[in-house]
C-alpha cells in the first residue's frame, strides 16, 4: 500500500483518512491526464524545478512536430516554453521511450522560427496565427508587451531553453537510466523533470471526487554535454559542437562510489560485490547502474542504484516492474518479496515499487540481510525463468 493522506484537527486528531487509489481501480486515460494538468498547470509543479516556470499558461495540447505530437505545451508571462509528455503506469513499454521521445520534441522546436512556432500551437497559418496567438495569450495577460514576448520566445527556441517534464501516475524507476539521451542535443539547453500525480479516494463510491497529490519525483543535474570550439581564421568564427559520446557519461564502479556519502558507499559496496561473489551482470548508466540475474542471456534486474547526482537523489529502488514483466509467475516472486523488504522497515513504498533513500544509517546486520534477499530474489527468477511469449 502507498502514502495515505491523513487530515488532522488542530488537537492533533485524525478526522480523516485516504488511500491511494489502487492502479486496477483507474478508469482515466492519458487523456484525461492531459486534461487534468492542462486546465490547471499547477499540479505540474515546475516552480518547484525552476522558479523561472511558475506561472505557466495552457497553450495547446497535441501541438504537431516533425517528430510527432506534443502532448501538452505552455509558456511563462516572460516567454518560457514548458514541454509536458504524459505517460501511464499501464503502458510501460513506452517508459522506455518517452525520454528520448520529448528530447525530439524539443529539437524539433528549436529548428522553429517565432511564426512556425504561432503555427503548430494554433493550427492557423502565416501572420493569422501569431495574431491568433496573442489573442489567446491577452485572453489572461493583456498587459503583455508583444514584441517583447516575440523575442524571448524566439530567444527559448533558437537556444532550446526549456523544461520538459515526463508526467505520470507512477515514474518507473528504470527511466532514470535513459538519461544517455541528453546527449543526442548537446547543443540544446533544456532541463528534464519527472513527475508523479497520485490519485487518492475521498469516499468509498467510485463515483466520488479523487483528491490529486502531484510530486517532482526526479529532475536532470547539470552536465557537460558537449565541447565547443570556435574556429578562427580570419573571417567570421565557425562554431563546432562535438557531442560527448554515451560511453563517456556513463558511470563505473569507481566513479559512481564517488557520488556517494559514506552511508550509500557501505550499502551499495555490498550489494556491487554481488557481482564477484554470485556473477551479478551490473548495467551501468548515467545516474546509477542496475544489477541483474543472468537467464540464459537475457538479464532481469534486481534492483536500481542511484548517487546523489541522479534524478531520484542516492537511492535504492526495487525493480519489481521488470520482473512481473520478464519473469514466469512474477506476480507471486513480487508479492513474497515485497512482504520480505517491507519487514525490514527499512524501504518507502509507492505503488509499484520500494525504495530506501538513504535517510537513515543501516546497520552491519541489515546490510547483510538486504544482500542476503537479493540473492534470495535471484534464485527465485531463475527457478521460474524468463517468460515465453509468442515472440520468443
Amino acid at each position: 500500500m502507498g502514502k495515505r493522506i491523513v487530515i488532522v484537527n488542530e488537537r492533533g486528531e485524525v478526522q480523516k483518512k485516504y488511500l491511494p487509489m489502487p492502479s486496477e481501480a483507474r478508469y482515466f486515460s492519458e487523456d484525461l491526464l492531459q486534461k487534468m494538468i492542462f486546465e490547471e498547470p499547477n499540479l505540474l509543479s515546475a516552480e518547484e524545478i525552476d522558479p523561472d516556470f511558475s506561472n505557466l499558461i495552457p497553450i495547446s495540447r497535441e501541438v504537431p512536430v516533425k517528430s510527432g505530437s506534443i502532448d501538452a505545451l505552455y509558456i511563462t508571462p516572460d516567454g518560457k516554453i514548458c514541454v509536458v509528455e504524459t505517460k501511464l503506469w499501464r503502458n510501460p513499454d513506452a517508459h522506455r521511450s518517452v525520454v528520448a521521445q520529448i528530447i525530439d520534441y524539443a529539437k524539433d522546436l528549436s529548428r522553429m522560427s517565432f511564426e512556425g512556432f504561432c503555427e503548430s500551437v494554433t493550427k492557423a497559418k502565416s501572420t493569422e496565427s501569431i495574431k491568433v496567438f496573442f489573442r489567446k495569450i491577452k485572453e489572461k495577460h493583456p498587459e503583455i508587451n508583444e514584441m517583447k514576448l516575440q523575442q524571448n520566445i524566439q530567444d527559448s527556441l533558437s537556444h532550446g531553453r526549456f523544461l520538459l517534464i515526463i508526467v505520470g501516475d507512477e515514474i518507473f524507476p528504470e527511466v532514470a537510466f535513459l538519461t544517455e539521451s541528453i546527449s543526442s542535443a548537446p547543443h540544446l539547453e533544456f532541463d528534464i523533470a519527472l513527475a508523479e500525480l497520485r490519485f487518492y479516494r475521498t469516499h468509498d463510491d467510485q463515483d466520488h471526487q479523487l483528491l490529486v497529490v502531484p510530486q517532482i519525483v526526479g529532475e536532470s543535474k547539470p552536465q557537460v554535454r558537449a565541447v565547443v570550439r570556435i574556429l578562427y581564421e580570419e573571417k567570421k568564427p565557425e562554431v563546432v559542437v562535438t557531442p560527448i559520446e554515451n560511453d563517456e557519461l556513463k558511470l563505473n564502479e569507481d566513479t559512481f562510489m564517488k557520488t556517494l556519502d559514506s552511508e550509500g558507499q557501505e550499502v551499495f559496496k555490498e550489494i556491487l560485490e554481488l557481482y564477484e561473489t554470485h556473477g551479478f551482470p551490473i548495467h551501468w548508466g548515467t545516474a546509477g547502474f542496475s544489477l541483474n540475474i543472468d537467464l540464459n542471456g537475457k538479464h532481469v534486474p534486481l534492483c536500481y542504484g542511484y548517487g546523489k547526482k541522479a534524478w531520484f537523489g542516492q537511492s535504492l529502488y526495487t525493480a519489481f516492474s521488470d520482473i512481473l514483466r520478464k519473469v514466469e509467475n512474477g506476480r507471486e516472486i513480487v508479492l513474497t518479496f515485497r512482504e520480505k523488504l517491507r519487514r525490514t522497515k527499512i524501504f518507502a513504498e509507492t505503488e509499484k515499487e520500494l525504495n530506501f533513500k538513504f535517510k537513515k544509517k543501516l546497520s552491519e546486520s541489515q546490510i547483510a540481510d538486504l544482500t542476503k534477499t537479493l540473492v534470495e530474489l535471484a534464485d527465485n527468477i531463475e527457478t521460474n525463468g524468463y517468460k515465453v511469449t509468442r515472440a520468443d
